[in-house]
């Protein structure tokens, strides 16, 4: 009982051959990819189903665009005065800290909003 699937001589489901042939090359030529997806147990040899095979090309795509440095990146908050004085009142509402504490205080919070600076990178 369960859910049958039709599957080729590979023991393949249809079309995972035509998805995990053309990542090949690709995979075999970046040592730490190759070495990832053994760890994983996501070799193309390994991979029988129609959804592993989307899930390996997936993961490809995302490791040559890491390689291009063509990867998203996480937009940031934007930084607004009526946040940043919400911030000062939450670390430091009775005014308590001198301008060094409060600066450390304030760092995670201008972090996450602030675009990345050249000192920062």
């Amino acid at each position: 009982m369960g859910i049958e699937r039709e599957e080729n001589e590979t023991g393949r489901e249809p079309g995972v051959d035509e998805i995990v042939g053309r990542l090949g090359k690709f995979i075999n030529e970046r040592a730490a990819l190759l070495s990832l997806l053994y760890d994983i147990n996501m070799l193309p040899e390994q991979t029988v189903t129609r959804q592993g095979a989307i899930r390996l090309a997936g993961l490809c795509e995302v490791w040559k665009r890491g390689e291009e440095g063509t990867l998203a990146t996480a937009s940031r908050p934007p930084l607004t005065v009526d946040g940043l004085a919400q911030e000062i009142r939450r670390v430091d509402g009775n005014h308590s800290l001198g301008a060094g504490a409060l600066s450390e205080a304030l760092m995670p919070f201008l972090q996450k909003h602030a675009a990345p600076t050249e000192e920062s990178v």
